[in-house]
């Protein structure tokens, strides 16, 4: 009995230690996958530090100066490996995308990789399907259109040419004249002037004289051109006709002064130009033929206004209405300059005229602004004069 009584304790023991041994075995087998799985882990993170090696070394070759320091200070704790707290290593599987502080190859190329990526961003560093505006020589197309910063503008070259010649189409010249009576004054002073009679023509014409009312005196400036429009309002018939209504021959013929064969020398022109020696005095100073040709003062646009213009300023055997004009009584000399004693003296031919051009003469003053002064007659005792107002004379009448 005692045996038996002994018996089942043996094989309870040996039950017991059965499943003893098991557990041994089991916790073994645990402790030794777990040693695998560190052993595994750590060759894991070997892998990936030796793999990532080059990207950090080429991330802190790249980086500032603080990561340079950050590079000495590891290289003087000998064979010690420095933690990298700018690098992060996660655990966890890669993600589809990957953020641009990740050291995994993303599959998508972020700004700062060196992949070329699909579409080209403006720092990368392959060379981009569309030119960046970064970029150092871009493909800018040609403009078909010149822009306004050349040099020679491609202007197209007109299919007339311009007419410089002709006077008439020539901007006028501001002289003193233009100054003084602009061109609406002079259209409301002749309404009713021959078309000839432009006042173009007349600036144009006026700028040969310089010195024609501008000399700097604006009174007596004035009064020069009152002067001039008074004498030729009554010549001209307030500038309605080119030529004298009663034509005759008008030749005072001599050496020097011939007359040609049929021609007539009547009054022509803006101040109605006579007689044939004034027709070859003008005809040198325009270079045109006119004692051959007379007719051409009452047909040119030009000639019209500048007979009249050179007889105002041009020297003669009695004077030079330019120089007389400003002196005081200058208006009656200069009657007497165009007309002598068929106006001028106590008892002249013609007194009527003379009323005529004094009455012109005030209405231009009181339009230009300026007082037409005193002593306006010429028929008085004083003419003819005594001593005529010459400086010198050189040319005769």
């Amino acid at each position: 009995m005692a045996d038996r009584a002994s018996s089942p304790d043996i094989c309870v023991l040996a039950e017991s230690d059965e499943p003893l041994s098991r557990r041994a075995v089991y916790t073994r087998v645990v402790i030794i996958v777990a040693a695998l799985a560190l052993v595994g882990g750590g060759i894991a993170i070997a892998v990936v530090v030796l793999t990532q090696s080059p990207v950090e070394t080429s991330s802190f070759a790249e980086g500032k100066s603080g990561f340079n320091s950050s590079t000495s200070t590891m290289g003087t704790k000998g064979t010690e490996i420095a933690p990298n707290t700018t690098m992060v290593t996660p655990t966890t599987a890669s993600p589809t995308t990957t953020p641009n502080n990740t050291v995994a190859t993303p599959t998508t190329t972020p700004n700062n990789t060196v992949a070329t990526p699909t579409t080209t961003p403006h720092t990368t560093v392959a060379t981009p399907t569309t030119t960046p505006h970064t970029a150092v020589a871009p493909t800018t197309a040609t403009p078909t259109t010149t822009p306004h910063t050349t040099v020679t503008p491609t202007t197209a070259t007109p299919t007339s040419k311009p007419n410089t010649t002709s006077v008439s189409t020539a901007v006028p010249v501001l002289t003193g004249l233009g100054h003084i009576l602009p061109k609406h004054m002079f259209l409301d002073a002749f309404p009713n002037a021959h078309p000839l009679y432009t006042y173009e023509n007349l600036l144009a014409m006026a700028a040969k004289y310089p010195e024609f009312a501008s000399t700097g005196d604006v009174t007596a400036d004035r009064r020069e051109v009152a002067t001039f429009l008074g004498h030729v309002a009554l010549e001209s018939g307030d500038l309605r006709f080119v030529e004298e209504l009663k034509v005759s021959t008008m030749c005072q013929e001599s050496p020097e002064y011939p007359c040609a064969p049929g021609k007539q020398y009547h009054g022509r022109g803006a101040i109605q130009l006579s007689w044939n020696y004034n027709y070859k005095d003008f005809g040198k100073v325009a270079n045109i033929e006119l004692v051959q040709f007379p007719e051409l003062v009452a047909t040119d646009p030009d000639l019209l206004w500048w007979s009249a213009l050179w007889y105002s300023n041009d020297d003669r055997w009695n004077g030079n209405i330019h120089k007389v004009v400003g002196r005081p009584g200058g208006f009656a000399y200069v009657t007497f300059m165009i007309n002598g004693g068929l106006e001028c003296g106590l008892n002249p031919s013609n007194k009527k005229s003379e009323a005529t051009r004094i009455a012109n003469y005030v209405k231009f003053c009181s339009m230009l602004g300026v007082d037409p002064g005193d002593n306006l007659s010429c028929q008085t005792a004083a003419y003819p004069p005594k001593n005529l107002w010459i400086d010198p004379p050189t040319k005769r009448l």
